[in-house]
């Protein structure tokens, strides 16, 4: 426990957004951080589009707070995470004591999403084929 383990789940929530966000095609930067690079609230809609692009498209404001108010209320809706951070204050992103339980909140309750690109998924879905066949 205590500042290790702080760390270690500070980093274990950072490499699950990083995964969820690459190549997301939203056009946005990769995260980098779990303060600043939130701010605007995007990385939010980016995680709930990646988990379920067609009922939750990435269409965000340039309004941090409507961002955060549409994923908040998105999430909470169809999957039941309560929102933990204050959504009215702009400057949400500087608390950690909110952040890390209200990230944590979104990888245990979002559905997993398999982060393979096509190109390795199509290349283990031919391996597992050329196993049966010679079985």
């Amino acid at each position: 426990g205590g500042v290790g383990g702080i760390k270690l789940l500070k980093r274990c929530l950072l490499d699950w957004v990083v995964k969820l966000t690459t190549n997301d095609g939203s056009g946005e930067p990769p995260v980098q951080n779990m303060q600043r690079d939130f701010a605007d609230g995007k990385v939010f809609l980016r995680i709930l589009h990646r988990v379920d692009p067609d009922a939750s498209p990435y269409d965000p404001s340039d309004d941090a707070l409507t961002n955060i108010r549409a994923a908040f209320s998105d999430a909470e809706a169809k999957y039941g995470i309560p929102c933990l951070i204050d959504d009215e204050d702009p400057e949400f992103w500087k608390d950690e004591k909110a952040m890390i339980p209200q990230l944590a909140e979104w990888m245990d309750k979002l559905p997993h999403v398999d982060l393979l690109d096509a190109e390795a998924s199509a290349a283990a879905a031919m391996a597992e084929a050329e196993k049966a066949a010679a079985a």
